[in-house]
């Protein structure tokens, strides 16, 4: 009985998350066949995000669309790591249950629109493509969101936690949005049934007199496009944390009210049950990344566009390359 009992438990350890049969080995013809498609995809996330044309960057854009399906198509092609692909963000949890890749188009100061695709970990092919909506989702907070109907973002990081019911996953995101004002979120992915959708309750805050509270499915950050903020998750405290934004008037009146960091940080700490609960205000404001008026990246997450145009777009510092 102990052999078989043993047997059982050895079983049920090995089984595959979700029930489901994880990516393996790539066949030697389809390696070959990704580090050719890595070189294409390389060569055109290069045009598509830094030309200085709009017309060659929607060309570009329109070229890489179908590279990517098609990387996405080959069997056990999650266990390819891109290390070539400078120009588009690709982000996983350390679970490694699924694959993110998203990128920016940028059409002019006031539009930028977003890319992006779901790659989940199995060994039958198995993506989705996101459309963005952002324009139309900029007060969304407490929505369940589509595949079909998604708040465009460039993501920097992906972070998984237990709930009661499963595992989700929180997305950081990046918005540039327009020439006044930037975004930046914490989305909620939900995988079940095979299928993924965008927000879950879990951020909880209290409503303006402090009492009642209330659960939110996103947060969203809109401030100056001459600021910088932070929102990622801090592993060693084990929040989210976010600058606090205070409003901030102008002498223009074609420029309208935006919000500004003001050195202090709220947060939002992980519950037993799943739940993310607010923190006003940290005790300590002694952070690895302090606000800054302007946004200063290195060279190598620099991406420029149009050369007349005066706004440029620029990488946050919080993307990093899943190698």
């Amino acid at each position: 009985m102990k052999s078989v009992f043993l047997s059982l438990v050895l079983f049920t350890l090995s089984m595959p998350i979700w029930g489901q049969k994880m990516a393996g080995d790539i066949k030697p013809a389809d390696f070959k066949r990704l580090q050719v498609l890595e070189d294409s995809i390389a060569a055109i996330a290069k045009v598509a995000v830094q030309d200085s044309l709009l017309n060659n960057r929607l060309l570009a854009n329109g070229e890489l669309i179908p590279l990517i399906k098609e990387v996405l198509n080959i069997p056990n092609s999650f266990n390819y790591a891109f290390t070539k692909v400078e120009n588009i963000s690709i982000q996983r949890p350390n679970d490694g249950a699924l694959r993110l890749f998203t990128w920016q188009l940028y059409i002019n100061e006031d539009e930028y629109k977003y890319f992006g695709y779901v790659q989940l970990n199995r060994a039958k092919p198995t993506f989705f493509e996101l459309n963005d909506a952002a324009r139309q989702l900029q007060e969304s907070k407490k929505e369940m969101l589509s595949p079909d109907r998604w708040f465009g973002a460039l993501y920097y990081n992906v972070k998984e936690f237990k709930t009661k019911e499963d595992t989700k996953y929180l997305l950081f995101g990046y918005n540039a949005h327009d020439r006044f004002e930037r975004i930046k979120l914490c989305d909620v992915l939900v995988l079940r049934g095979g299928q993924i959708k965008f927000g879950a309750p879990v951020f909880e805050i209290a409503d303006i007199k402090g009492v009642r509270k209330q659960k939110l499915h996103r947060l969203i950050l809109t401030y100056s496009a001459q600021a910088a903020i932070r929102l990622n998750y801090d592993p060693q405290m084990n929040i989210v944390v976010h600058d606090h934004l205070e409003k901030m008037g102008t002498k223009d009146p074609n420029i309208p009210f935006t919000y500004v960091p003001d050195g202090t940080y709220e947060a939002f700490e992980l519950q037993k049950d799943g739940i993310w609960s607010h923190v006003d205000k940290l005790a300590t404001t002694e952070m690895d990344e302090a606000p800054r008026p302007e946004p200063k990246l290195n060279s190598r997450n620099r991406v420029k566009t149009a050369k007349n145009d005066a706004q440029k777009f620029e990488w946050p510092k919080e993307v990093k390359k899943d190698n």
